[in-house]
Order: structure tokens, then sequence, then C-alpha cells
């Protein structure tokens, strides 16, 4: 078994931007996790915590992590979020493509509004690009 502790894995970078970024959770890893060699988890502000991956390579728990870019339930609760920042959405599927567009627009009359569009095969991941843009056009 590898003892190798883990980052934040590649392929979920983007899960754990979104809980940071449009979620507004805290990354935060806890060493002695089920003697497992410890988690990372996010935070809410109100302290509920949601397990993201091990710290280390090779060990499962048999929890289910919250990833946002593969999980469509979890992917709603960004949407929700979003709705909640006073962003609308739209999302479209287009038959022809095999395709989803997500577009969350900023419903605030500005100057510049905010805006994020993604197109993917998959919904999930569709969402999570698509709030990451319009979020990081926010902080900018």
């Amino acid at each position: 078994m590898s003892t190798k502790v883990k980052k934040v894995p590649a392929e979920h970078e983007i899960d754990a931007r979104i809980a940071e970024l449009v979620m507004g959770w805290t990354l935060i890893p806890d060493p002695g996790y089920h003697g497992l060699g410890g988690a990372m988890f996010a935070v809410t502000p109100d302290g509920t915590r949601h397990f993201m991956w091990h710290l280390l390579e090779n060990v499962y728990s048999g929890e289910e992590p919250w990833f946002p870019s593969t999980d469509d339930a979890a992917a709603m609760q960004v949407v929700d979020k979003m709705i909640e920042r006073g962003y609308d959405v739209r999302i479209n599927y287009y038959r022809s493509l095999r395709s989803w567009s997500v577009r969350f627009i900023d419903a605030a009359p500005t100057p510049k509004r905010r805006t994020g569009l993604a197109c993917k095969t998959i919904l999930a991941e569709a969402i999570c690009l698509a709030a990451r843009d319009a979020m990081e056009d926010e902080n900018e």
C-alpha cells in the first residue's frame, strides 16, 4: 500500500474549486480520520463536513465523496447555490450534439454582467464548469 499523501486529485480539482468558490466552503484536512491516514473535508460555515477524498493513496473507507462534477445530486446543489447568489440558469440538451449546455447569468443589472457557459456531454460537469467560470469572473 502506498503512503504517498495526495493533494487535490487532478480529476477533482474542479470539485475542490466549486466547494470553495461557489459553495463558500473551506477545505480542511482531518489527519486522524478513521485511522486511515486522514481525509480532506469541505466544511460549511455552520460546521457541516462533506467528505472529499482520502489524504493517502489507495485508501477507501466506503464514505461517498462530494463530487459535483460527476454526481447529479451534488451538481444540483451547485445550481441552487448559484440561484441563491442571484444568477439565472439556463440548461439545454442538444440531442443532435448529445451535449448539455449550461449558462449562469448574473441577474443584477450591472454594466458588466457576469456569466459562465459550458457545453459537455455530462450535465454535472457542465454545471460545475459554468458555475466556476461565472464565479471567477465575479471575483476578478
